[in-house]
C-alpha cells in the first residue's frame, strides 16, 4: 500500500496474520506427515526475521549514509528546513538521536520512513527519508517542526 502508515501494532498484526495464513495454506496441502506445517513455520519465521531485520537496519543505513555524505536533499526539504529555521546539522543530529516512527514501504521510487528526533536544543523534528539500497544513498524528502495539535508525544498522529 503506497504511502500507508505502519506502526509496531500494525506490524505485529501483519506478522501474526502472515503466520496464520501460511500455516493454514500449508496445512490444507499437507502430505499427511506434517511436512507442510514445518515448512510453513520456517517460511513464517523467515518473513518475520526479514521484517525485523529491515527495520533494525534501516535507521543504521540512514546513519551510515549521513556519515559518509551519501545523501541527497530534495528541493522541498531544503525549502521546508529554511521555512522552519532548521539547519542541516540540527536535522542530522535529530536523526542520530531519533527513532523511526512510521514506515512507508510502498513509496516510490524507494521505501521511506518518518524519523522523530530532537535538535541539540531539545526541539522536536520530523524528517522523512528514503533509502536506495542499491547505491546506499539516503534522500531527505521533507523536514518540519511537528504541530503539537496533530501529534501525541510527537510520535503518534492524533485521529
Amino acid at each position: 500500500m503506497a504511502g500507508s502508515l505502519r506502526t509496531s501494532q500494525e506490524y505485529t498484526e501483519y506478522i501474526t496474520l502472515a503466520v496464520v495464513m501460511t500455516c493454514y495454506s500449508f496445512r490444507r496441502n499437507t502430505d499427511g506427515r506434517g511436512h507442510s506445517i514445518k515448512s510453513a513455520l520456517i517460511l513464517s519465521l523467515t518473513i518475520i526475521i526479514q521484517i525485523i531485520g529491515c527495520h533494525q537496519m534501516y535507521i543504521e543505513n540512514l546513519l551510515e549514509a549521513i556519515q559518509t555524505n551519501q545523501i541527497r536533499i530534495s528541493d522541498h526539504a531544503d525549502e521546508e528546513s529554511a521555512s522552519d529555521g532548521l539547519t542541516f546539522y540540527e536535522i542530522y543530529f535529530s536523526v542520530f538521536n531519533g527513532e523511526i516512527i512510521e514506515y512507508y514501504h510502498g513509496d516510490k521510487p524507494y521505501p521511506s520512513c518518518l524519523v522523530y528526533g530532537r535538535t541539540p536544543g531539545g526541539d522536536p523534528v520530523h524528517s522523512v527519508w528514503a533509502y536506495n539500497i542499491e547505491n546506499h544513498w539516503a534522500v531527505l524528502i521533507t523536514v518540519y517542526r511537528p504541530d503539537p495539535d496533530r501529534w501525541i508525544n510527537w510520535r503518534e498522529r492524533k485521529r
